[in-house]
């Protein structure tokens, strides 16, 4: 029997590595990302990109992202995915945003807090490990 936690875990893996499509990008841009003049604002056309708290950068210079916002308008965010600590089974894992310096480029990092040896990443759709 395949535990829930490994489920749940796939499940988020899939969820971003489908959202990275369609950029990694920083929070303070969202709204104007969301209402640029460019698109028009209607459900079939907006992407779903990620997003990362830019106002919050840990000591090695990344991002927690944004695992759900209540609103672009407003910059209402609701939870990061950052440390899961015993969620759902998922025991010490790191979910951060790496942007290089000049912030064109951005991929997602999921590393075992236990296991330096652990380490992936996410970027354009594709889940691959970090040797």
């Amino acid at each position: 029997m395949i535990p829930i936690a490994m489920i749940i875990f796939i499940s988020i893996i899939n969820e971003l590595a489908e959202q990275s499509k369609n950029g990694i990008k920083p929070f303070s841009k969202a709204k104007e990302i969301f209402f640029s003049e460019s698109t028009e604002i209607n459900k079939d056309n907006i992407s779903n990109p990620i997003y990362y708290d830019d106002t919050s950068p840990d000591e090695n210079g990344n991002y927690p992202v944004i695992q759900d916002y209540l609103s672009v308008k407003h910059h209402d965010i609701i939870s990061h995915f950052s440390k899961c600590d015993n969620i759902f089974g998922m025991y010490n894992l790191e979910i951060k945003a790496e942007v290089s310096e000049d912030n064109n480029n951005a991929r997602i990092l999921i590393k075992s807090i236990n296991d330096e040896n652990w380490k992936f990443c996410i970027h354009d759709g594709i889940f691959t490990e970090i040797s």
